[in-house]
């Protein structure tokens, strides 16, 4: 290419990135900023996640309920528990913005209020509510939950936990094999390096691989000690309290029924 031809191309790309350049300068500028009085402050977005709580809660309410479930059962306490608990972290987390005093008022109100509704329908499905539900034939439900409780407990004991168990056991097992094969090597590839037959780096690699089966053979080890005095027993006390509960449950509705149905 003639010289003076290139020398001319390369002015005339650079007088067009510069001219793309400032367009794109002004299209920027050219853009209105947010004004002061619609911009949110960083505390407030914290803020908002209180307050769609008391949004989504009741959505979740209402699933329960949708999904025919058991009105006493819904956890209305917990959720005030949460919205309070939510509202604290937040609050910590906000310390180092100024007071939003409009705000916090209204996350206040909203969430007292509906603290109280909760308490006092958490109150009425605790009492009257499961009273309705044995009359509305919630005795059927009480049977099946106990049953299913009872069949947990059993299946933990008789299937899980003895799988499991065996799992354990093979990884011991393998992890033993693995260590005495390591052990094996590594008394071969010393024999040979006695000899002149093994480098320095073969040696110390067979004897990292002892040390790894043994380490894999404790942590196997532990993983059966962890099942057996621990796993096994939360497990089955959160079954069995699971059962205990359906069968209080079934009494209560039985006597219930007794009493003022029969």
């Amino acid at each position: 290419m003639n010289p003076a031809r290139f020398t001319a191309l390369r002015r005339a790309g650079r007088t067009l990135l510069c001219a793309a350049a400032l367009a794109l300068a002004a299209s920027v500028a050219a853009v209105p900023e947010t004004p002061i009085e619609h911009r949110r402050t960083p505390d407030q977005t914290f803020l908002t996640f209180p307050e769609w709580f008391l949004v989504h809660s009741p959505a979740e309410y209402a699933a329960w309920l949708g999904a025919n479930s058991a009105p006493s059962r819904f956890p209305l306490y917990a959720h005030v528990g949460q919205f309070w608990q939510s509202y604290a972290a937040i609050n910590s987390e906000i310390e180092r913005y100024p007071f939003n005093g409009g705000y916090h008022l209204m996350v206040m109100v909203i969430g007292v209020s509906t603290s109280v509704e909760y308490a006092l329908k958490g109150a009425y499905e605790r009492t009257i509510g499961r009273l309705a539900e044995g009359l509305r034939g919630d005795g059927r439900v009480a049977e099946e939950d106990f049953a299913a409780a009872q069949i947990a407990v059993k299946e933990y004991q008789e299937g899980t936990y003895v799988k499991e168990l065996q799992a354990v056991e093979s990884q011991i097992t393998i992890a033993l094999e693995n260590l005495r094969s390591a052990q094996s090597m590594l008394a071969h590839t010393e024999r040979m390096s006695r000899k002149g037959f093994a480098t320095t780096l073969q040696l110390e690699a067979d004897q990292f691989a002892v040390q790894r089966a043994k380490i894999d053979l404790e942590a196997a080890k532990t993983a059966k000690t962890v099942l057996e005095k621990f796993t096994r027993e939360k497990t089955l006390k959160g079954l069995e309290s699971t059962r205990d509960a359906a069968e209080a449950r079934r009494a209560d509705i039985a006597i219930f029924r007794e009493q003022f149905i029969s």
